[in-house]
């Protein structure tokens, strides 16, 4: 049977949506396919360093955010033609439909409120960067229309994410941050290298690979390039391939205790937790006797290593990390109590005017107060939801595994967010719109896609 061309299926089996129906070159058609601009945000996100961006713009000017927030123009000008609009059901869209409602609400009082200019500054920051989620989210859930591109997508997000972890390995092994040599021309550094930071004994240094933080870097590799990496290295087609992934995800899990961190360590566990579920015991099995073994592994070549991560978990009460997060939840909540329905305004929350607060929930809590926490918790769960929903009910084994794969990552981002700034940070931040878009697609693609389409 004739498989799906990259750039578009047949009509008369695909509803309208953002597919070109034009004839041309092939990689004309592809970068003007959802499946091709998606993959070049991931492409510019991952395999640029974070602190490079268009000269003179700030953080968020980076390549990678700029073709995001133009992907969700891009999706509401098509919406603006009835032939454009994807027909039927999509809870994703309501998800972040509440998810911006409960930002801009917070905005606007934060305005209304009276802002100094460090604090206004950051607050339109923080919707671009919500733009920037909500942009690859919907091209993602409403652009992606067959198994095949959707598996392309992802794949494309499993071997960036595979790039930035071998970029972390070196940058730990050759004590050198190599991303100093990345800078395409026209492009410049908007702030110094995230650089080291030492942590334990025995000369070991954290690592952030291309992102701009160490947890950041971790959980990354933890909830989305290694659950990708167990999924494709079992379900894609070819054998050859296959075997390629396997390697590159036990290389991208070494990274992982590079970064020293216990979120990383926590976000695998939790992601191994989900998608363990969704396995036999045969491949239970398999992958514990696998982590022993890269465990072992580690403790020859590096033993200190494991030394250090065990004591952050084990003797956490002489980590000034820890104890500095805890020590901000006293000095937090009477700022909360002020304004506790809409906050203190969308983003306003800032290291230079406040203090710093390593906590998404909670600063998300004292920004945009109660409403604000519960539409991000509505767009998370909105996304775990439909994954679990597919899990259960799809009729095809690899979708299934491919949902617990998706639901694991969004569990451990989750988490994750209890530990750091996450949303500051626009990696974390696109990927997520980049798991949530992938859900809803799945959603819609699990329960009308043709048999011929694969991953």
């Amino acid at each position: 049977m004739t498989s799906v061309p990259l750039s578009a299926a047949p009509r008369s089996s695909e509803q309208p949506g953002l597919t070109p129906q034009s004839s041309g070159h092939t990689l004309v058609r592809i970068a003007a396919n959802p499946v091709g601009l998606l993959s070049a945000v991931v492409f510019l996100i991952y395999w640029l360093p974070a602190r490079v961006i268009v000269p003179g713009l700030t953080s968020i000017g980076r390549p990678g955010t700029l073709l995001a927030l133009g992907l969700l123009l891009l999706w509401l000008l098509a919406h603006l033609h009835p032939e454009h609009v994807v027909a039927g059901r999509q809870p994703m869209r309501w998800g972040l439909l509440a998810y911006f409602l409960t930002l801009a609400a917070s905005y606007i009082s934060g305005e209304l409120r009276g802002l100094s200019v460090l604090e206004s500054n950051n607050a339109d920051r923080t919707m671009m960067a919500a733009g920037c989620l909500i942009g690859v989210a919907l091209m993602a859930a409403d652009g992606l229309r067959s198994r095949r591109q959707l598996g392309l997508m992802l794949r494309v997000l499993f071997w960036s994410g595979t790039f930035m972890a071998v970029v972390g390995i070196l940058q730990f092994a050759l004590r050198k941050d190599i991303t100093i040599y990345i800078q395409p021309p026209g492009l410049a550094f908007q702030a110094p290298p995230v650089g080291f930071s030492n942590r334990g004994s025995g000369g070991l240094v954290r690592v952030a690979g291309t992102v701009g933080h160490y947890i950041e870097f971790s959980t990354l590799v933890a909830a989305v390039v290694v659950p990708l990496g167990l999924h494709f290295s079992r379900y894609a087609v070819r054998s050859l391939e296959r075997q390629l992934i396997a390697v590159a995800t036990v290389i991208s899990a070494c990274a992982i205790p590079l970064a020293l961190s216990r979120t990383g360590i926590l976000a695998l566990f939790i992601s191994m937790l989900v998608v363990g579920i969704a396995w036999p015991w045969k491949r239970r099995i398999t992958i514990g006797l696998a982590t022993l073994a890269t465990t072992a592994a580690f403790s020859v070549i590096r033993p200190g290593l494991l030394g250090t991560l065990r004591a952050l978990f084990f003797h956490s009460e002489n980590d000034p990390s820890l104890s500095g997060r805890t020590d901000d939840y006293a000095r937090v909540f009477p700022l909360i109590f002020e304004r506790p329905w809409l906050g203190r305004g969308t983003g306003t929350f800032i290291p230079e005017q406040y203090f710093l607060l390593d906590n998404q929930w909670l600063l998300t809590l004292v920004s945009s107060g109660i409403i604000g926490v519960l539409g991000l918790a509505v767009l998370l769960f909105t996304g775990m939801g439909q994954g679990i929903a597919v899990w259960r009910r799809a009729a095809r084994e690899s979708d299934r595994h491919l949902a617990a794969c998706l639901v694991g990552g969004l569990a451990a981002f989750t988490f994750s967010a209890f530990t750091f700034d996450a949303l500051f940070f626009t990696t974390f931040v696109v990927t997520l719109g980049l798991l949530l878009g992938a859900v809803g697609a799945l959603w819609r693609i699990s329960g009308s896609g043709r048999a011929h389409d694969r991953y």
